[in-house]
């Protein structure tokens, strides 16, 4: 009996240790099972923050009109970035001055109020010497030719200029057609029809002194006072070119278009130097490649509607338009004001422009 008993005894315990080694294994794996679980749940909470990209809302700003070159131009940069950028920089283009003028742009850009805007050489001039280039009288043969030549070595030193002095960087350049005297009081043909005209000029130094070499009365006025001026007789005539004189309805306060082409300047595509830096790298790469695009296509918007513009002033606007094949006259009175640039500017990016 007893032996009987050890015998059941034994298979008992046996069983029992048996019993425990299958509970061990049975937690173990239950344990390892939940740990991976866990593991993966944290891995899958974990991974849109990892790959989440910042987003952005740009405010971009214009003088233009809405549907002109510049409009259309800044829109199309938009649309870029955010096609590359997957939806992730979105924004407005306030046209027609809505915040305020280029030297207010300036000043957003530099504050980081404005994200982006087109400004004009004459007034980025006032913070960065070397673009009072633009406002010497005839240094530019074409839009076309400026264009090449911005888009080159030119262009690289003014963008570095820029930069260096103002924490603006150029990113697209928008190459106008030709400046031409428009005026309620009669046609220029040679400077000698400039004596005590009263015209509107741009805020540009350089253009100021050209006037006084012509032996014209030249005021500075912002774009969106222009109309105005003209019509109240503050001023008798302005210069600009055929898109804008057409978009902005000057032909309804003057009457004579005088083809003196005596200015080809770009409106400059620009954004804050600390704001493109704080983006990713990616990002800055897309949005300096989009506004060469933009600046591109807004040379040829310009190029291309020129002759169209010109028509639309005689036919709409009942214009006088006269040919001014001799300029000779013009360009004889303007060594001094090249001779006065030239440190600013320095003759190393003269002769580049000199080579168009």
């Amino acid at each position: 009996m007893c032996n009987n008993f050890r015998r059941i005894t034994g298979i008992i315990l046996y069983g029992g240790i048996e019993m425990k080694s299958i509970w061990k294994k049975t937690i173990v794996l239950v344990s390892l099972l939940s740990l991976a679980f866990f593991m993966s749940t944290c891995s899958k909470k974990e991974a849109p923050s990892t790959s989440a990209r910042p987003t952005y809302v740009f405010k971009v700003a214009t003088a233009g009109q809405p549907g002109d070159s510049l409009d259309s131009s800044l829109k199309l940069f938009l649309k870029l970035v955010n096609e590359r950028t997957n939806g992730a920089v979105t924004g407005e283009v306030y046209a027609a001055s809505q915040l305020g003028n280029h030297r207010d742009y300036i000043d957003g850009l530099q504050m980081g109020s404005l994200q982006v805007a087109e400004i004009t050489a004459a007034v980025l001039s006032t913070v960065a010497p070397k673009f009072s280039i633009f406002d010497l009288p005839y240094i530019s043969r074409s839009p076309q030719a400026l264009y090449d030549i911005l888009d080159g070595e030119a262009g690289d030193i003014l963008t570095k200029h820029i930069m260096d002095v103002a924490q603006i960087r150029t990113i697209g350049w928008m190459v106008r057609t030709p400046r031409h005297v428009y005026s309620a009081k009669g046609p220029i043909n040679t400077v000698a029809d400039f004596r005590n005209l009263k015209i509107r000029t741009m805020e540009s130094a350089p253009m100021l002194k050209a006037m006084t070499l012509f032996n014209a009365k030249a005021t500075p006025i912002p774009t969106a006072e222009r109309y105005m001026a003209l019509q109240t007789g503050v001023v008798e005539a302005a210069e600009n070119n055929v898109a804008e004189i057409y978009n902005c309805k000057e032909f309804e306060v003057t009457k004579y278009l005088s083809k003196t082409a005596h200015l080809v300047t770009p409106n400059i595509i620009c954004i804050g130097t600390k704001f493109l830096e704080s983006l990713p790298a990616d990002y800055q790469q897309i949005i300096i490649e989009a506004g060469r695009e933009a600046g591109a296509f807004g040379t040829q918007f310009e190029i291309n509607g020129e002759k169209d513009f010109e028509e639309k002033l005689v036919s709409e606007g009942k214009m006088i338009v006269n040919e001014v094949p001799d300029k000779s006259s013009f360009t004889g009175v303007l060594a001094p004001l090249y001779a006065e640039y030239t440190p600013t500017i320095g003759q190393d990016l003269i002769t580049l422009f000199q080579k168009q």
